[in-house]
C-alpha cells in the first residue's frame, strides 16, 4: 500500500483510541473529600531527598542504561535494512510485533519477583539489563544472509525493556518520600525517554555509521555489550561499597 499507508493507518488507530476513551472510559470520581490526603512536600524538600545514595545511584543507572539501550531501541530497523542482504520490510513490522507481544506477559507477571520478597529490585534490574548485553551479542553474530533470525532475538525485549521499566518504576516509588510519588515518576520518565534516549541516539548515530566514518553496527553491538556489562559491575560495586561503609 505504500509508505503513506503507514501514516494513514496510524492516524486511524489513534482516532479509534480517542473514541474508545471518550465513549467507554468513565471520568474519575473525586469522592466526597473524606479520603486521606497525602502529605504535601515542597519541591525543595523533594530535591533534598533525591541526594540520597540510593536515589542518585538509581538515576545514574537509568541514564546510563538509557544511553546504551538507544542503539537497539532507535537503530534496530536501520541495522536490519543496512547490514543484511536484501531484507524484507515485513521483518521491520514483525520485529516490532514480536517485541510488543513479549512485553505483555512480562509487564503482567514480573512484579511477582519482588512482591513476594524472593528477589531484590536491584537484582532484577541487573539480570534484565545483562540480558541487553546478551541481546547485542546475538545481533552481532547473526549472519548477514539471515535477517529473519532477528525475530528470534526480539523476545528478549520483554526483559530488556518491560522488566527493567517495571523494576525501575517500583524502585523509584519506594525511594520517593510520601506525597512525591508522582514527581518521582515524572522525573524518571523524563530522564529516560527525553534525556537518555536522546543522548544515546546522537552518540550511536555517529558511531554506527559504516567505517571509516564510524564503527559500523557489528562493532557497536560488541562495544555496547561490553559497556553494559562493565556498568553493571560498577553499579554493583557501588552498592557493595555503600554496605561496607555502613559496617
Amino acid at each position: 500500500f505504500g509508505t503513506a499507508s503507514i501514516f494513514f493507518s496510524y492516524a486511524a488507530l489513534v482516532l479509534l483510541n480517542v473514541l474508545v476513551i471518550a465513549i467507554w472510559i468513565p471520568p474519575m470520581s473525586h469522592g466526597d473529600g473524606a479520603e486521606k490526603q497525602p502529605p504535601q512536600v515542597s519541591t525543595i524538600a523533594w530535591l533534598k531527598a533525591l541526594r540520597s545514595f540510593d536515589s542518585l545511584w538509581m538515576v545514574a543507572n537509568l541514564l546510563i542504561y538509557g544511553v546504551l539501550v538507544a542503539l537497539v531501541e532507535n537503530f534496530l530497523n536501520v541495522f536490519i535494512m543496512q547490514d543484511f542482504i536484501e531484507p524484507s520490510k515485513v521483518i521491520l513490522g514483525a520485529a516490532t510485533a514480536v517485541m510488543c507481544l513479549f512485553e505483555i506477559p512480562v509487564f503482567k507477571y514480573v512484579g511477582r519477583l519482588w512482591s513476594n520478597g524472593r528477589y531484590k529490585l536491584t537484582t532484577v534490574l541487573v539480570a534484565a539489563e545483562f540480558v541487553m548485553a546478551l541481546r547485542c551479542l546475538l545481533y552481532a553474530l547473526i549472519p548477514r544472509t539471515r535477517p529473519w533470525l532477528v525475530l528470534l532475538v526480539e523476545p528478549l525485549h520483554g526483559f530488556t525493556f518491560a522488566a527493567v521499566w517495571c523494576a525501575t518504576v517500583e524502585y523509584a516509588r519506594q525511594l520517593a518520600p510520601a506525597g512525591t510519588e508522582a514527581k518521582m515518576q515524572a522525573l524518571i520518565n523524563g530522564l529516560y525517554f527525553n534525556v537518555a534516549l536522546a543522548v544515546g541516539s546522537l552518540m550511536w548515530g555517529f558511531l554506527a555509521q559504516r567505517p571509516p566514518a564510524g564503527l559500523g553496527f557489528k562493532s557497536c553491538f560488541y562495544l555496547n555489550a561490553f559497556l553494559i556489562s562493565a556498568w553493571l559491575m560498577i553499579w554493583q560495586l557501588g552498592f557493595a561499597a555503600r554496605r561496607h561503609r555502613k559496617l
